[in-house]
């Protein structure tokens, strides 16, 4: 336990206790009142930080006055030998003048222990819907404060429903589809970072990320989705587009499966080589790919790309989707 002479913070040992604060600590929250798609959920979180709540690699603290017994704030982190990850929307807080220095306190005391332990490097979340920016503005203050930093890229998430999805678009001329039992992770991750990579446009938007720039650890990706690493993914989820024969273009996918939220089918990744550009190609892949998410039974897609990608947002606008979350990554060295 330590204290500034007005809050005290102590490592968490009943859950029950934890819980309540927790739910007290977050009840404000957009997504705990509202329950978004393809967003955090409050019983998905709950269900989560239950399982790991005595579990090595977890660390759960709480904050209370010196003065008396209440919790008024929480943290949660999971840690591997140097890597740290703090929790969504946390530290959490009870509503109250405070609220800043119960955040900071408890950043502090997690910072501390972690390094203690050996831990050099934790890492923070940030994801807000795009119309509410604002409300992530005391985290990123906090954050900021104590010399987090932008670490990648921003990013941000679209969604769409597909209760109401329209038929497939007209293939357009010379292109058919397969799906991935006839390539190779090695060709999907071939057509990815070449076409992730073919321009300095590109390379200026995709570089920080390997999984679509670097063949090896493409290769790698495309192997954990075919192996249901993220959900499940059979190969009708892996489109590869071919003009008279030759791969043009590719798009992958997987299904998130949730006890609380309804399946959603995540577009990922989409490749088209240039050669084979503005010829409807990456339209059509992916309505092929959302009519076969549908017939698996999802309810609603979602796919990712980095804030920057105009033209990708511009895509999938077109093919339905809106804009719904934007994601702030940020770490720092302990």
């Amino acid at each position: 336990m330590v204290g500034d002479g007005r809050i005290q913070i102590d490592f968490a040992t009943d859950w029950e206790l934890f819980s309540e604060a927790w739910k007290s600590s977050m009840e404000h929250y957009y997504w705990y009142k509202e329950n978004p798609i393809f967003d955090f959920n409050k019983d998905e979180e709950l269900d989560e930080m239950s399982s790991d709540f005595d579990r090595l690699g977890n660390l759960f603290l709480v904050a209370r006055p010196s003065d008396h017994d209440e919790i008024v704030g929480v943290l949660g982190l999971r840690y591997s030998e140097v890597m740290a990850r703090i929790r969504r929307w946390e530290p959490a807080v009870i509503p109250n003048n405070s609220a800043d220095e119960i955040r900071k306190a408890l950043l502090h005391r997690a910072m501390d222990h972690l390094s203690s332990i050996g831990v050099k490097r934790v890492g923070y979340l940030l994801k807000h819907p795009i119309k509410a920016p604002d409300i992530i503005d005391d985290l990123i203050s906090i954050y900021n404060g104590l010399g987090f930093e932008r670490t990648r890229p921003d990013s941000v998430d679209l969604t769409m429903s597909l209760h109401n999805l329209c038929q497939s678009l007209e293939t357009p001329q010379d292109v058919t589809i397969e799906t991935g039992e006839n390539f190779t992770f090695e060709d999907l991750a071939s057509i990815t970072v070449k076409s992730f990579t073919s321009t300095p446009e590109e390379r200026e938007i995709h570089g920080f990320d390997k999984t679509v720039t670097e063949h090896i650890q493409a290769t790698a990706l495309m192997q954990r989705i075919a192996e249901g690493y993220y959900g499940p993914s059979p190969d009708k989820l892996r489109k590869v587009a071919l003009v008279d024969g030759v791969p043009a273009g590719f798009l992958g996918g997987f299904m998130v499966e949730s006890n609380h939220k309804p399946l959603t089918g995540v577009l990922g990744p989409m490749a088209v080589l240039p050669t084979f550009r503005r010829k409807g190609i990456a339209s059509y892949l992916i309505s092929e790919i959302l009519r076969t998410l549908k017939n698996h039974g999802c309810e609603y897609a979602a796919v990712g790309t980095p804030a920057k990608n105009t033209g990708a947002i511009d895509l999938y606008e077109k093919a339905g989707f809106e804009l719904s979350c934007k994601l702030i990554t940020l770490e720092k060295d302990l």
